[in-house]
């Protein structure tokens, strides 16, 4: 994978930011500035969702950090797994 530019989550992206991030938090440090990057949240959502291979691996090589997560925002939205 090519190294991709930090773009900053914007703050309507808010539902990106669960709980979770006060976990990652406190247990790792480097994790606090990452979690808020649209290309490092948008691989660790990509690695855990349970679709088939091929589909995880065209996300991946997505060059744009904030396409990945448009198109992982409505994956998840109609599944039903946005609050």
């Amino acid at each position: 994978m090519l190294p991709q530019p930090a773009i900053t989550l914007a703050s309507d992206r808010t539902s990106w930011r669960g709980s979770d991030s006060s976990c990652l938090t406190r247990r790792r440090n480097g994790f606090q500035t990452r979690l808020y990057t649209a290309a490092w949240v948008g691989y660790r959502i990509t690695e855990v969702l349970p679709i088939q291979n091929l589909v995880k691996q065209k996300l991946l090589e997505l060059e744009d950090p904030l396409a990945r997560l448009e198109i992982l925002e409505i994956c998840l939205d109609q599944h039903k797994l946005l609050g």
